[in-house]
């Protein structure tokens, strides 16, 4: 043995030979051990020899290093690939004895080794193991700066294992996303940002078209539009490109709310439109606007007047049967709605002019007229007529006077224009009616179109004289004052004796009248000493049915003589001055 190198462990004297290595060497001691015990005699075969022990001398790995594409990849550098494409990845340990064990990790999750670990002796240096795993892997886009870390598991090692990591640069196709514009309606003079974000390594470059156009719109990741107008409404498509490839475009619709332009009316000239009594018109309005504006058609039959009449709703505007009514000017109104607000516009204002017959109108002072005798009649009558009247008379009977003329009492006044264009009124005049001119008056109004005319009646009453007035004035004061006194003296009569409240109380019966009354203390219109009377103690005897005409029942007739008693009794206490009592208390 070599003390201080190889010793006996155990005493061999006793069959025990363990070996004891000290200093152990991988160059000397690694490798395969086996005892041996030689024969007794070079002539015995009492040879014996142990089964072989492997003794590991453990050294650990010296390098543990990536390599990509053939380069050894500095720790925790960079190693680009391409998203979906194959890519090899290869680690490996030097010097080491006996060869590590190698896995991979990637974002501190192992992944699931597709090839073998291979081992082989170095070269250059005995019992030294060279070893090395690769890693066939597709990575994705979302792979991108994560981590990847090959990993020596070595007994050797302070800590059990070493690793390293490099970073993983994933190149990937653009993806985007487009954000805006925000919720809700955008109007006209609003500034709308459109924003399109490219998720692509390396950088992309953003590209906007519109409305499918091959043109390009612009280059940049934020499209503003300020101010929006509505010629930018349409289909806008964002799209980014590399040079691995260009994204999927996406598409966002800008649709710009506006409201209505000024309103045109089409079917009139110069702002005017003629039409014929009887006839027809149709008028057209035409407005612009975002959403499509509602049309409303109002007419302001006087041009002075402020108030306006519906007179259709929609684009068209057609009145059939065309009169004087229809006359005025007429203004087209359009209206939408944004965010809730009325948008409104109206056209110019079209005038309608309408050439025909005169047309008579309802009189002003009614079909029938009353007036009282002796006063001044004015008939008054509006018409329209365009072209103007020819002919114009008042007629009754045998009687016909001329607009503009008089005939003893009677007089034509002459036309007066109305604020309606093309209508006038005109006024008959009859001073101190008579009871004879109680007829019918006739207005006929002619022009070079036609003939119209319409009547009123006159109706003449005589006048209430002054002495038949104060004749039912003195009879209804006369009336209210006999009212008056019968009510006071209703009020002061003894029958609003019964009004009294009071306990009711059944009377005794009444056989004779005086004597049984003054069993009750009643003596000469007093009653228990005082000259109250209460309507109890005028009560109907039971004997009497409580004043009931018919007999009680279970008798076959009634008792009269005690009715008639108590009858002839309560007159002479009533009729007594002192038993009547005092009601203004």
């Amino acid at each position: 043995m070599f003390s201080g190198k190889y010793e006996w462990a155990g005493n061999p004297e006793d069959g025990d030979c363990s070996l004891l290595i000290l200093n152990s060497r991988l160059d000397l001691d690694d490798g395969d051990w086996e005892c041996q015990v030689t024969a007794s005699a070079f002539d015995s075969r009492d040879q014996l020899t142990s089964k072989v022990a492997q003794l590991v001398v453990r050294v650990a790995p010296s390098t543990l290093t990536i390599q990509a594409n053939g380069t050894v990849v500095p720790a925790a550098g960079n190693v680009t690939v391409q998203a979906g494409s194959a890519s090899q990845v290869q680690c490996s340990s030097r010097y080491g004895n006996p060869p590590p064990h190698l896995k991979w990790l990637l974002d501190g999750v192992e992944l699931p080794s597709n090839s073998n670990q291979t081992n082989v002796l170095e070269e250059d240096m005995t019992r030294r193991w060279s070893s090395s795993l690769t890693l066939n892997y597709r990575f994705v886009r979302e792979d991108h700066g994560k981590i990847l870390k090959c990993v020596a598991i070595h007994q050797a090692f302070p800590a059990k294992s070493r690793e390293t990591g490099i970073s993983l640069n994933v190149q990937y196709v653009p993806v985007v996303t487009l954000t805006g514009p925000l919720t809700g309606d955008l109007e006209e003079g609003d500034i709308a940002t459109l924003k399109c974000v490219a998720d692509a390594n390396p950088p992309a470059t953003i590209i906007w078209r519109k409305n499918g156009s091959p043109d390009i719109l612009a280059i940049q990741e934020i499209l503003q539009l300020n101010p929006l107008l509505r010629t930018n409404s349409g289909t806008y498509t964002c799209e980014a490109r590399n040079v691995l490839g260009t994204s999927g475009p996406l598409t966002t619709e800008l649709d710009v709310k506006y409201g209505p332009s000024e309103a045109s009316v089409e079917g009139a000239t110069g702002g005017q439109l003629t039409a014929t009594f009887g006839g027809s018109a149709r008028l057209e309005c035409k407005g612009d606007g975002n959403p499509a504006p509602m049309f409303k058609w109002l007419q302001r039959p006087e041009p002075s007047e402020i108030g306006v009449v519906l007179k259709s709703d929609g684009k068209y505007l057609i009145m059939k049967n065309v009169s004087y009514d229809d006359q005025g000017e007429y203004i087209c109104s359009t209206s939408n709605f944004i965010n809730g607000k009325e948008k409104a516009a109206q056209s110019s204002p079209v005038t309608l002019k309408v050439i025909g017959p005169p047309q008579m109108t309802v009189p002003v002072s009614a079909k029938v007229l009353t007036i009282t005798r002796g006063d001044e009649a004015e008939i008054s009558v509006r018409f329209c007529s365009d072209p103007k009247p020819t002919r114009a008379v008042w007629q009754c009977g045998h009687l016909s006077v001329s607009v503009g003329t008089s005939n003893q009492r009677f007089i034509a006044e002459s036309f007066k224009a109305t604020k309606r264009p093309s209508c006038y009124e005109a006024t008959l005049r009859i001073q101190r009616a008579d009871v004879s001119d109680a007829r019918q008056f006739t207005l006929l109004v002619e022009n070079e179109k036609g003939v119209d005319s319409v009547s009123v009646s006159l109706r003449v009453i005589e006048p209430v004289s002054m002495t038949a007035v104060i004749g039912v004035i003195i009879g209804c004061l006369v009336f209210l004052v006999l009212v008056t006194l019968c009510l006071l003296y209703a009020f002061r009569t003894e029958r609003w004796c019964f009004k009294q409240k009071g306990n009711f109380k059944a009377a005794p019966d009444i056989e004779s009248g005086k004597a049984k009354l003054a069993k009750n203390g009643i003596q000469h219109g007093f009653i228990n000493g005082t000259n109250d009377l209460r309507f109890n103690d005028l009560q109907l005897p039971r004997a009497s049915n409580n004043g009931s005409m018919r007999a009680k029942r279970g008798e076959k007739g009634a008792k009269l003589s005690n009715l008639e008693s108590f009858s002839k009794l309560s007159s002479s206490v009533l009729n007594s001055p002192s038993s009547r009592p005092d009601i203004t208390r």
